[in-house]
């Protein structure tokens, strides 16, 4: 997991992919007035501002959102909420930095009984 990261600020969590890559929520990178680089993702640790040795931060470079994503004005409801968002720096991974494992494609898979949820804070 990741912390998504404007000006120093949490706005939502994210799973890490690859090194370079992980999925997110769409909604911090929507018409994005800012630059890019200003958001980062922090990794390997569980409390935010903990300066552990095992903390990483990347600058990120690219957000692409899903193509249909959209939301209802003045509704909490929020439709193909998902970005793909890469890294500027890989993570290294080790103990407290990893990549979640995703399903094969043929791999029959139920939400039910294994997964979570990635959320976002109001902001």
């Amino acid at each position: 997991m990741v912390s998504i990261q404007f000006r120093s600020e949490h706005l939502c969590n994210g799973a890490i992919l690859s090194p370079t890559w992980v999925v997110s929520t769409a909604r911090p990178f929507y018409n994005m007035t800012e630059s890019i680089n200003r958001f980062k993702a922090v990794a390997g640790t569980l409390r935010l501002g903990n300066n552990a040795n095992a903390v990483q931060v990347s600058n990120i470079s690219r957000a692409v959102l899903h193509p249909n994503f959209y939301f209802e004005s003045n509704s909490p409801v929020m439709h193909n909420d998902i970005a793909a968002v890469e890294m500027e720096t890989p993570f290294i991974f080790f103990r407290t930095v990893r990549n979640i494992n995703l399903p094969y494609k043929s791999e029959e898979f139920f939400w039910k009984d294994h997964g979570c949820r990635l959320g976002c804070n109001e902001f």
